[in-house]
């Protein structure tokens, strides 16, 4: 039995699909802001990231197995690298003796 939908129903229901989206990213907004208002930095945060604006210092360090092969982090999608073959690299991940295929330091 095939199912056939007129043109009328198909939109009443892109119509409650879109009302649903609308309704849920208010919900989200609303949840984000409330959130954002109850955040009170202790004394020591406050100081710490003053310390870090007055000085011009960041570092950001993300490390993971996949510098085993020295081609950055998403090297399993840019080089279609199948899960079974991705699950063996931890076991060649030390960091305390990195040393990666292209030489260089970091």
């Amino acid at each position: 039995m095939a199912v056939q939908f007129t043109c009328h129903q198909s939109l009443t229901t892109v119509h409650e699909v879109l009302k649903m989206k609308k309704f849920f990213s208010i919900l989200m907004m609303l949840t984000g802001v409330a959130l954002a208002q109850s955040y009170q930095p202790t004394p020591e945060n406050l100081k710490s990231r003053q310390w870090f604006q007055d000085n011009k210092f960041g570092l950001f360090i993300h490390w993971g197995v996949y510098s085993v092969l020295g081609k950055g982090e998403w090297v399993m999608n840019n080089d279609k690298i199948a899960v079974a073959d991705y699950e063996k690299l931890p076991e060649r991940f030390n960091p305390t003796e990195f040393n990666p295929p292209n030489g260089s330091p970091w």
